[in-house]
C-alpha cells in the first residue's frame, strides 16, 4: 500500500515502463534492467518525490554492509529469498516480506534462492545518496 501511494505521487525516473499513471510493473522492469553478467546486484530508481524514493533492487549475491545515516529504508522482498542482517541480527525473508531498517542501522542483503532475488526498497525521505556508510565488515 506505502508503495503505491508513494508511486501514485512520484516522478518517475529513468526509464522505467509505465502501464497507466503511478503504475509500474515490476517483471517488465526486471526484464529492462537486468543484471549484467557477474554482477552482484543492481539497484535502479523507480520513482522519486519530496517525500520518499523507490528503487527495484535485485541481488544475485550480496549487497555489503552499508547504513544510512538519515534515511529510513524499507524493504519488500519481491521474489525469491534472502538474508537481511541487521546489526547483528540475521533474517531469512521470503517473498511479501517486509522489514524496515532505522536510519544508522548497518545491514547487507543476500540472496538465499539460488536465482536473483528481486526486492523494492523505499528510502523516507527522498535519497539522495549522499548519506550511504560503507561498514568495514562484510555482512556474511
Amino acid at each position: 500500500m506505502l508503495v503505491a501511494t508513494l508511486l501514485a505521487n512520484a516522478t518517475l525516473m529513468a526509464a522505467p515502463v509505465v502501464t497507466g499513471p503511478g503504475t509500474l510493473e515490476i517483471d517488465q522492469l526486471v526484464s529492462e534492467l537486468k543484471l549484467a553478467d557477474g554482477q552482484p546486484f543492481r539497484q535502479d530508481i523507480i520513482a522519486s518525490d519530496s517525500l520518499a524514493t523507490v528503487e527495484l533492487i535485485q541481488v544475485r549475491e550480496g549487497l555489503e554492509e552499508q547504513s544510512h545515516s538519515h534515511h529510513q529504508l524499507t524493504l519488500w522482498v519481491v521474489r525469491g529469498a534472502v538474508r537481511v542482517t541487521l546489526g547483528y541480527e540475521k533474517h531469512k525473508l521470503a517473498a511479501g516480506t517486509i522489514v524496515t531498517i532505522p536510519p544508522k542501522t548497518p545491514y547487507s542483503i543476500y540472496s538465499l534462492s539460488g536465482s536473483t532475488a528481486v526486492l523494492v526498497g523505499v528510502y523516507s525521505p527522498m535519497f539522495n545518496g549522499k548519506d550511504r556508510v560503507h561498514e568495514n565488515s562484510s555482512g556474511h
